[in-house]
């Protein structure tokens, strides 16, 4: 740190060896009271994200709609107040409320006692280092499962800066946060950037133009370039029987991944799993959205639900460097709006099948373009990986 306290003492605790000599180290229950009102049917619903913290269960899209259901045992948050997920508080899944509302039972829900500037705890309970002190006081039957209960919690000793120190350093954090929220954000629309323009490319070449219109894009494409019926280079996948594999969930973000490394809880069909659809790795699957995301690659192989339609190149066309192409092709802005003049009616609820993109045009570039989109390609994805981590 470039602006160090004067003077500092030993902590004794195994995971921080030192804090500022006037700093006090304090079991939680001297900080927090743990808020158990319920019946508070008037308010509305929140949720406690790893990610963005607490927020208004209405601004989750694909949330199970329960504002009709009893929420009698349902526990009341108040502004300033904190919240954390029982069995993922030991990564973090801890947010600071700025709304009144109601969250599950499953929640732990901590009211803030005087001096004490909740936001600061917020920020500190989500640092790494108290996580580590967090996953020693969570207990399960295995470490995916641990369970952080508020009888544990309050014994928890944390490091206490006074009342106003706790706002300044809260104040500096939020600067630096905000920082970097603006330098991610540049950073972001030159991604964005990027992906616009290889959607533009892989619909109609490198020497597209922005005015390429669906109804004369085939026009555009260069004399290297055919282009066939999507039946001709794709069929319909319908492998069923597959115990013996993992759950894939079909995301519009970060297409076709296991559901153990999915964030949000998608639902599995019921049953003994028999009628699921097997993907293999490089398959490419429509989904009930991809009207509005397009097609989804799969670099796993496993099981989704028969509501899919799984489709595979043809082993006449099957190479990587077209496998790459239509990776970013089939989720291009274009070709999602192509996809859309031929579904013409079919939205929530209705299936898009192999019928419906059967006959849909596809381009299949030159080897030696097929190269230079590869090239693109990894150059985009490099960019994506370096702004995750960051």
């Amino acid at each position: 740190m470039n602006n160090k306290y004067p003077k500092y003492k030993k902590t004794g605790l195994d995971w921080l060896e030192e804090i500022p000599e006037h700093w006090e180290i304090l079991p939680n229950k001297a900080l927090f009271i743990e808020r158990k009102e319920k019946n508070n049917n008037d308010y509305e619903l929140l949720s406690v994200t790893q990610d963005r913290g607490i927020i208004k269960q209405s601004e989750i899209t694909d949330k199970k709609d329960i504002s009709n259901d009893d929420k009698s045992n349902y526990k009341l948050v108040l502004k300033n107040d904190l919240a954390y997920n029982k069995m993922r508080m030991w990564q973090g899944a801890v947010g600071h409320s700025k709304y009144n509302g109601l969250v599950s039972p499953a929640y732990v829900v901590l009211k803030p006692k005087e001096n004490v500037f909740s936001r600061y705890f917020y920020y500190l309970f989500k640092s790494n280092k108290y996580l580590i002190q967090t996953n020693k006081f969570s207990y399960g039957l295995c470490d995916d499962m641990n369970s952080l209960r508020y009888e544990d919690f309050r014994n928890m000793l944390t490091p206490v800066p006074p009342l106003k120190e706790q706002e300044i350093l809260t104040n500096i954090i939020e600067l630096k946060i905000n920082d970097i929220d603006k330098y991610l954000s540049s950073k972001k629309q030159i991604i964005d950037l990027f992906r616009e323009r290889i959607g533009l490319q892989t619909f109609s070449g490198f020497n597209s133009q922005k005015k390429v219109k669906y109804a004369n894009w085939l026009a555009q494409l260069p004399s290297s370039w055919k282009f066939e019926k999507s039946k001709r280079i794709f069929l319909n996948i319908v492998d069923k029987n597959n115990l013996n594999e993992q759950l894939l969930a079909v995301t519009q973000d970060k297409g076709v991944l296991p559901k153990d490394l999915c964030d949000n809880n998608y639902t599995t069909t019921a049953g003994d799993g028999t009628n699921l659809l097997r993907v293999k790795k490089d398959d490419f699957v429509i989904s009930l959205r991809s009207f509005q995301g397009g097609i989804e690659h799969s670099n796993y192989q496993g099981l989704v639900s028969p509501a899919y339609t799984v489709i595979r190149i043809k082993t006449e066309y099957r190479n990587d460097l077209l496998i790459h192409f239509y990776k970013y092709f089939l989720k291009s802005e274009r070709f999602i709006s192509m996809l859309n003049t031929v579904i013409t009616g079919i939205r929530d609820g209705k299936n898009i099948n192999y019928k419906d993109f059967q006959d849909i045009i596809l381009p299949v570039p030159s080897e030696d373009d097929l190269i230079k989109f590869k090239e693109q390609f990894l150059i985009f994805e490099n960019l994506v990986s370096i702004y995750e981590k960051e």
